[in-house]
């Protein structure tokens, strides 16, 4: 039986937090704090979740993440990609 994909609520609700840190749990009870920066769509043909992965960056990132993006400066890596299959909850912090 195919679970219900909840991808689109959390992009509909948590994507454009305005700045609001999300508390998101994963599967394996681990918690991480931080903001959503990016996404990447599933293959709706192949039955996929409308999101697939997220671009997270965390609560001690965010700052250095949004410098380096205005000063437009090579960027570092920051944050984490995390597999919407992976997701227990969202929520606001």
């Amino acid at each position: 039986m195919k679970q219900k994909d909840y991808s689109k609520e959390i992009y509909d609700k948590y994507y454009s937090s305005n700045g609001k840190i999300l508390k998101i749990v994963l599967k394996d009870n681990s918690v991480l704090n931080g903001i959503f920066v990016g996404f990447s769509h599933g293959d709706a043909e192949s039955e996929e979740s409308y999101i697939i992965k997220w671009h997270f960056v965390s609560e001690g990132e965010i700052e250095k993440y949004r410098t380096e993006i205005l000063a437009e400066e090579t960027m570092q890596e920051y944050g984490r990609i995390i597999k919407q299959e992976d997701i227990k909850s969202v929520t606001f912090k």
